[in-house]
């Protein structure tokens, strides 16, 4: 749908084939095709460095999505989007202990703070009660080093997703 997007596309892609269809199935067997590429864009580098290049991807690609979403009226409950938005903090502070552009990343996060359903979400106290209860994140493990956040998701969010009065 949005050509510019490069990488990670699929988790686009099915934020908005998931909200947008009208009849959902499941079907009960585990399937899932994977060919194991070594030269893939996501193979043919160390972790660090396909991260660092690719990051902002994600990240533009979520933001696009609830956008797309949200301009076509579409019901998306709180659950995705307390989901979506601990999934984009977790990547956010990745991209920074790498040193990444904060202003871009911004950029992109703070498109969403003029959507009512974002405010819908922000004003809510049970979305905040369930992030509390499920998302203790404040550091991750990676190739031997502990990376420690810089902000808590509360102050995160706050930063670029209050709109105010």
């Amino acid at each position: 749908m949005l050509p510019f997007l490069r990488t990670d596309e699929d988790a686009y892609f099915n934020l908005i084939a998931w909200y947008s269809t009208k009849r959902r199935g499941f079907v009960e067997e585990i399937t899932y095709i994977w060919r194991d590429n070594k030269s893939s864009i996501t193979r043919a580098k160390p972790e660090a460095q396909y991260f660092i290049e690719t990051h902002h991807y994600y990240i533009r690609s979520q933001v696009e999505a609830f956008k797309f979403l949200f301009d076509h009226n579409v019901a998306i409950d709180d659950e995705l989007i307390t989901f979506t938005l601990k999934n984009l903090y977790e990547y956010y502070m990745h991209a920074r202990y790498y040193h990444c552009d904060e202003q871009y990343l911004d950029s992109l996060m703070i498109q969403l703070r003029d959507y009512p359903r974002i405010q819908q979400w922000y004003n809510n106290i049970n979305n905040w009660l369930e992030v509390l209860k499920s998302f203790q994140v404040g550091a991750q493990y990676e190739d031997g080093n502990i990376i420690f956040y810089q902000e808590t998701f509360n102050v995160w969010v706050n930063k670029l997703l209050y709109k105010g009065d």
